[in-house]
């Protein structure tokens, strides 16, 4: 049946065209977005759907060699491998963090799409950082 076993994603007032889903919003099951009428007396009975892309999109082959010489310092070239598509990729951020998940990270910066690479610059102080 249409729309069966569907999960409210909000509603949008008369005369509203378009409704923003949070990032990272966590789609199980779904694999379609309906939309319904809605009057003062009833919901419509049928939809109107589209198909969910979910994206996601990471990078790979995260590297960094420090070489700064001074004990709790970084400083040095971090590189990745780019994501395979980055039509939805506007940049990437840099971050220190206490483990691979990324747990009490630190920015370092960010770069636009396309690039590789961030140079965390020298005397950076590492903290209880293990990873970039």
């Amino acid at each position: 049946a249409a729309g069966s076993g569907r999960v409210s994603a909000g509603n949008v007032a008369a005369g509203v065209s378009t409704m923003s889903v949070a990032a990272d919003t966590a789609i199980v099951s779904p694999t379609h977005l309906v939309v319904y009428t809605e009057s003062s007396l009833a919901e419509s009975s049928t939809p109107t759907a589209s198909s969910l892309t979910d994206s996601d999109v990471s990078v790979s082959s995260v590297a960094m060699t420090d070489r700064d010489l001074d004990v709790n310092e970084v400083g040095g070239a971090a590189s990745w491998t780019v994501a395979v598509d980055e039509t939805l990729v506007t940049g990437y951020y840099v971050y220190l963090a206490t483990d691979a998940a990324g747990s009490g990270k630190v920015t370092l910066g960010n770069v636009a799409a396309g690039v590789g690479t961030y140079n965390v610059p020298a005397d950076t102080a590492r903290g209880s950082a293990t990873h970039v």
